[in-house]
């Protein structure tokens, strides 16, 4: 058990970072899309729920003030690109942090697959008493070796070669 132990909590791990992620995301966007739509129907500021939306938003929008310049109306509605901006950026943030975790999983389950292979590569040459340097693993084709001739003898570890491999 102790052989997966570190694949399953490399997922749950992932996992986790994957869903902080996400959620951030969505509570980011829900703000930021809340105060994009009360500053471009020229919300109360004074009213509570409004004051608390700029609040968050002003947190959220930190890192995008400045790039791109609010529009105003003549009847005092905005429109702030950088709200719009920075939902899509976090929405790329998020996906990053998901590609990362999903391409760093693919990336130690080769690994362990490979070590895996190894090792039972390495078991079945000492069980057949097989020396490593005598038989390179890259000329054996399953299917293509042909039969040995009657008269000469054939040994438990040859059999071995010609059979394909399990998977």
């Amino acid at each position: 058990m102790s052989d997966q132990e570190p694949k399953i909590v490399g997922l749950t791990f992932a996992k986790v970072i994957v869903w902080i992620a996400y959620f951030f995301f969505l509570v980011a966007t829900v703000i930021l899309t809340l105060a994009f739509f009360l500053l471009l129907f020229n919300a109360n500021p004074d009213a509570g729920f409004t004051q608390w939306v700029y609040r968050n938003a002003s947190r959220v929008l930190e890192p995008f003030r400045g790039i791109f310049p609010s529009v105003q109306a003549d009847s005092g509605s905005v429109v702030d690109f950088a709200v719009i901006f920075a939902i899509i950026i976090y929405g790329i943030m998020a996906m990053l942090v998901h590609s990362l975790a999903y391409w760093l999983d693919r990336k130690l389950v080769e690994q362990k697959y490979k070590a895996q292979q190894a090792s039972a590569a390495a078991a079945m040459q000492q069980s057949s008493g097989v020396p490593t340097t005598s038989v390179p693993s890259s000329t054996s084709v399953p299917g293509s070796a042909q039969a040995a001739p009657s008269s000469a003898p054939t040994a438990a570890g040859d059999q071995s070669q010609t059979s394909p491999p399990a998977f």
